[in-house]
This record gives structure tokens, C-alpha cells and sequence, in this order.
């Protein structure tokens, strides 16, 4: 069976299970994502000003790119997360400006006030039309020719049992886990042309799919890691 799409509360139940998490520990001490930071050390020239790191977190990305001097802004639904960031800034002398609300609603920053935007594992947590909402602030606030760096599910990912929703492509729910009843998306490869052409991006040279054995619940993690220009 597939369930309509009228889970209205699914903003606030995402942010309640990410609040949750990050008070968990959730991810505490996992390493940045390589790929994303090998990209942007070797386009660091590129970048013109500061980046957005949609999605922060607890600084999983933002905390490292701070390190190496680059000047972030996090943005991120789970305040829980953005305080496990703060924390780790100060430790480090470190400071930035923090920002919490919903990617999918007007962010609160400039047109092209960005020279480049990370998003890694968070655009998922969202309905189609979200989305695209997402897609079009992301690159109003890009400059041209800047970079948009993101990674997102595929539809190999299966890990939790699952309930589809009505939606364009697949969306689904879990039925069990932390992240139980909350709506993600399942990108396929067609979905990210789709997206770039809609939205004023071009995909910079081809997407790969990574793929990992989850052993706790003999599943595969697979996602797509896609790095966008803004045109």
C-alpha cells in the first residue's frame, strides 16, 4: 500500500528525530565526508567569499572547512546540532555565523551571497516539491559559476523496512528506527539532470554512487555524491 501524501507534520517530525540524534551522540567523532573535502581544497581558489553548508548538523563538514580557514555559514533544522557545533567552534577558538530553519522554505541570505554550498545526506528528508523548493533557493543564493556540492540517497539505498508515500519518483517512510514515519526521498540518476536543467546548475563531470554494506541490518547504504555548478 502506498500512503497519501498529506503527512503535514513531516518538518516537524524531522527536526524532532535529528534533535534527538544529535542529543544521542549521533555521528559524534565520524570523519568528514573525503571526497567533498578533497573537492574543495583543490577549487579553494575558485571560491569566491564564503561557503553555506546546508544541512550542517553538528559540524561534521563545517568544523574541518573552519580549520583549514575557509569561511562557512551552517544552516541546519536541528538546534540540537547547531549546539553540538557551537560547542565544538569554541573549543577550537573558532566562531561563524549559525543559522537555524527549514532548506525548502526563503533562506535568509542575499541572492549570490555564496561562492559555494555543501549539502551532504539532508536534502533527502524531504517530499518532491520540497525539493525543488530547495533546489531553487540553493541557487539563488549561489554565485554563478560556483559550486554545489551534494549527496543525497539512491534509490539502491535499503536498509530499514518502508512505506512508500505518493510523490514524484520515491519517497518513502520508515516503519522502524530512529527516523520512523519521517518522509526521504530516493534520488534517481535521471532526478539529478532533472533538477540541474530546472534549476539553473550543470552537472560537473558524472555523479558516482557509493555504495556500503550496513551489516547491522544486512542492507546497503548507496548514495549519489554529484557536485553541481551554478550556471
Amino acid at each position: 500500500m502506498t500512503l497519501p501524501n498529506t503527512n503535514e507534520d513531516n518538518t516537524a517530525l524531522t527536526r524532532e528525530s535529528w534533535d534527538k540524534a544529535h542529543e544521542n551522540n549521533w555521528g559524534r567523532g565520524k570523519a568528514p565526508e573525503q571526497w567533498v573535502m578533497h573537492f574543495i581544497r583543490g577549487h579553494r581558489d575558485e571560491i569566491d567569499g564564503s561557503i553555506l553548508d546546508l544541512g550542517c548538523g553538528g559540524g561534521r563538514q563545517l568544523v574541518p572547512l573552519r580549520l583549514e580557514g575557509l569561511n562557512v555559514v551552517g544552516f541546519d533544522i536541528s538546534e540540537s546540532g547547531l549546539k553540538e557545533t557551537r560547542i565544538k567552534l569554541r573549543e577550537l577558538g573558532l566562531g561563524t555565523e549559525l543559522d537555524r530553519g527549514e532548506m525548502h522554505e526563503p533562506l535568509p541570505y542575499e541572492d549570490e551571497q555564496f561562492g559555494g554550498a555543501i549539502s551532504i545526506q539532508v536534502v533527502s528528508h524531504n517530499r518532491w516539491p520540497e525539493i525543488e523548493k530547495t533546489f531553487a533557493e540553493a541557487r539563488r543564493v549561489l554565485k554563478k559559476g560556483s559550486y554545489f556540492v551534494w549527496k543525497a540517497r539512491s534509490t539502491e539505498y535499503w536498509c530499514e523496512p518502508r512505506q512508500q508515500v505518493e510523490d514524484h519518483g520515491y519517497t518513502a517512510q520508515d516503519t522502524e528506527g530512529k527516523k520512523k514515519g519521517v518522509d526521504q526521498h530516493y534520488f534517481s540518476r535521471d532526478e539529478i539532470d532533472e533538477l540541474a536543467e530546472k534549476y539553473g546548475f550543470e552537472v560537473v563531470g558524472e555523479p558516482f554512487e557509493s555504495r556500503e554494506k550496513w551489516e547491522h541490518k544486512k542492507g546497503i547504504k548507496a548514495h549519489w555524491n554529484v557536485v553541481f555548478q551554478a550556471v
